[in-house]
């Protein structure tokens, strides 16, 4: 399995790589203080998981990310300076903040969607359905293995 593993890890790069490629050919608008892609991906999943009332917490982006406690105050910190969230007490949890998106954020989310869109339609042309949720099953495996070897659960 070693060098079944060694060849995965050569094709996840290349990929990561080109998608890298196209996110910079792709830019995010200036009007909005040059968020970056991860930044845009955090504002979209605070997007998702409020459009039914749902709160999104620190916490929350953490595991969703797999992303240390300090990037993620750093990151929100910035789109909270940035004018993109508002970060409130929580009303049952006082060591808890609540996560929300200003207007200028959900505009935000709005214009980068269709980019998100349009590489993942680019990403799986020619990949049936069944070969996207192996995929995606084989994604959550890695994830999973790797959590074993780091601390991102600590």
């Amino acid at each position: 399995m070693t060098e079944k593993g060694l060849k995965v890890h050569k094709e996840f790069k290349k990929l990561m790589n080109l998608i890298s490629r196209f996110a910079r050919k792709n830019k995010v608008s200036k009007e909005y203080n040059g968020a970056t892609r991860s930044q845009a991906l955090i504002l979209e999943f605070i997007y998702d998981n409020t459009k039914n009332n749902n709160l999104v917490y620190q916490k929350d982006i953490e595991e969703h990310f797999s992303i240390r406690r300090s990037t993620a105050t750093e990151s929100l910190k910035r789109l909270e300076s940035q004018g993109m969230i508002t970060r409130t007490v929580s009303l049952t949890d006082a060591r808890l903040k609540e996560i929300s998106l200003t207007k200028k954020a959900k505009n935000f989310v709005s214009n980068t969607h269709g980019k998100l869109l349009e590489l993942s339609n680019i990403l799986c042309k020619n990949v049936t359905c069944e070969e996207a949720d192996t995929m995606y099953r084989i994604c959550k495996k890695m994830q999973e293995n790797l959590k074993e070897y780091t601390d991102i659960n600590a």
